[in-house]
């Protein structure tokens, strides 16, 4: 129930970070994903969005000053629109949002412009999605963040030649996500973590390579 997952699961952490000052949240996380979904997978977009927006008054009940945000979804890689099942939730907590967090990657290793176009195409067609032929017009009120970004494959030995490669499709990517109406920034993903065995070799983490460093001198910092 909302009631549990706020006791159980996420108060503790949500009220850390608000009593030291964090506003903006993003609530749950792709929850398709059953080893992200507190446990379970939800298939119906429906019944997720009352959950959630029970969740969300939970939060804005102990939290009043919380911005809250729609949850990001995995996109698949390849991108195979994964975004479908979830859609009727928007329309149960789109009066309770401040923005829409979305998640966008390619698998694309070698050609920097095509990674770059196909992130920020994802990006175009979920706020096409979430718009739905006009029964959400609210969605154009809401700004967007790209809260998961990466090309998040990786050749086998890649090096600091594939640093400046995804520093180029990043540089690209920025460029192409200010052209669309609404997106406000980008989050790439990520700084540091531990991967389970089978992502290992996608090499996500940036901790440790030469990809920040790069990725300052790409974009002229």
């Amino acid at each position: 129930t909302p009631e549990q997952a706020w006791s159980e699961d996420i108060r503790d952490g949500v009220k850390r970070f608000y009593d030291r000052g964090a506003r903006d949240f993003e609530v749950h996380n792709e929850p398709r994903l059953h080893h992200e979904g507190f446990g379970h997978q939800w298939h119906n977009g429906a019944e997720f969005g009352d959950f959630l927006l029970g969740l969300m008054r939970q939060i804005k009940a102990n939290c009043p000053e919380a911005r809250l945000w729609y949850p990001g979804e995995s996109p698949g890689v390849p991108w195979t629109d994964q975004f479908l099942i979830s859609r009727p939730a928007f329309q149960k907590v789109a009066g309770i949002l401040s923005g829409i967090c979305m998640h966008a990657y390619s698998g694309i290793t070698n050609n920097a412009e095509a990674a770059a176009n196909e992130i920020a195409n994802q990006a175009r067609a979920y706020r096409d999605a979430l718009y739905n032929n006009g029964q959400n017009p609210e969605v154009w009120r809401l700004p967007i963040i790209v809260s998961e970004c990466s090309v998040n494959r990786a050749p086998a030995n890649a090096g600091d030649a594939y640093a400046a490669y995804r520093a180029d499709v990043y540089k690209r990517t920025a460029g192409k996500l200010r052209q669309i109406p609404g997106v406000k920034g980008a989050f790439w993903y990520t700084s540091h973590w531990n991967p389970p065995p089978n992502e290992v070799a996608n090499q996500e983490s940036w901790h440790g390579t030469s990809l920040p460093d790069t990725y300052k001198r790409v974009m002229g910092r």
